[in-house]
């Protein structure tokens, strides 16, 4: 019995989805996704509490959006990123699989549907975007660059202090204990920079690696940050999307040292709510190839 689809989303080209969520699987485990009637979102927290992201996918950025109800489901990312990695240059449809807490994932070629079920947690709880935080600097740079620009710091070490003060420029500097250093200057920017005094702050580069790996879909970054404070890292996708993300920084404590812990700003720490259920994937078989024209069945094929 084909059972009522709450939404249905084609991507004629799923490149770009497929390496935003391929990059999202390194900085977390699971997906909260909010296919509402305008937008799919994701709001997530990593599971030290030290990393917040926020991915907004317009309705326009897919070639097909229709949602008959909103829904809000959980989907572990290794087992969603381990069937997107199945694509080969097909569409790509996500569709709800009503009753079943299962999200299909369907890709299409001229000869063949190969349909993917992977298991979601229906009822998830609303996640909150991390509160309003008070920038007193802002700079926006080429992806490509900053990319470059953390991948020379994390040759020092794992950590990095951004400052950016009067006169425009911006500093990336590292210091360890066994003399490897690393500092640039940046004078030359896509929008003229704002700061406030000079600000300041040390931040992870093992997660900035991670995330500045974005460069694969977005071609420019803004960044906003202030003395002790979380960074805030915004990339602009395609159709008016973005995916905005917002990094803990690191503490110097009494004696100068840098602790391991996540500086928390005055007031609520960086935390939505905890991950709890592991989610499984169920590949399946289909016995008949389904018709081009008709809604996709509940079956699978083999996998590729």
């Amino acid at each position: 019995m084909n059972q009522q689809k709450y939404f249905r989303l084609k991507l004629n080209e799923p490149k770009t989805f497929i390496k935003l969520f391929e990059i999202l699987g390194k900085l977390l485990e699971f997906a909260d996704l909010s296919i509402s009637f305008n937008s799919l979102n994701l709001l997530a927290m990593d599971a030290s509490h030290v990393l917040n992201v926020n991915l907004q996918l317009t309705n326009t950025f897919f070639n097909e959006y229709s949602v008959k109800l909103e829904k809000e489901i959980r989907v572990n990312l290794a087992d969603f990123n381990r069937v997107l990695k199945r694509a080969r240059g097909e569409a790509m449809f996500l569709m709800d699989c009503s009753y079943e807490n299962k999200l299909l994932v369907q890709f299409q070629s001229t000869d063949s549907k190969r349909n993917f079920k992977v298991k979601t947690q229906d009822q998830v709880e609303p996640g909150e975007p991390i509160e309003s935080l008070d920038y007193k600097a802002s700079l926006s740079l080429v992806a490509d660059y900053i990319a470059e620009l953390v991948g020379d710091a994390a040759l020092a070490t794992d950590y990095a202090t951004f400052a950016l003060g009067p006169g425009d420029c911006f500093t990336i500097d590292t210091e360890t204990t066994d003399g490897t250093e690393f500092n640039v200057e940046v004078k030359s920017f896509l929008e003229k920079p704002n700061t406030a005094g000079k600000q300041q702050a040390i931040y992870s580069l093992e997660y900035l690696s991670d995330i500045t790996k974005l460069r694969e879909v977005a071609t420019k970054v803004s960044l906003k940050f202030s003395n002790e404070m979380p960074l805030q890292l915004v990339y602009p996708l395609e159709q008016e999307s973005k995916i905005v993300l917002t990094l803990a920084p690191r503490v110097v404590d009494e004696d100068g040292e840098i602790s391991d812990e996540p500086k928390k700003k005055r007031g609520k720490p960086l935390i939505i709510k905890d991950n709890k259920d592991d989610i499984d994937l169920e590949p399946e078989d289909e016995s008949e190839k389904p018709d081009e024209d008709k809604e996709p069945e509940e079956s699978e094929v083999e996998q590729g």
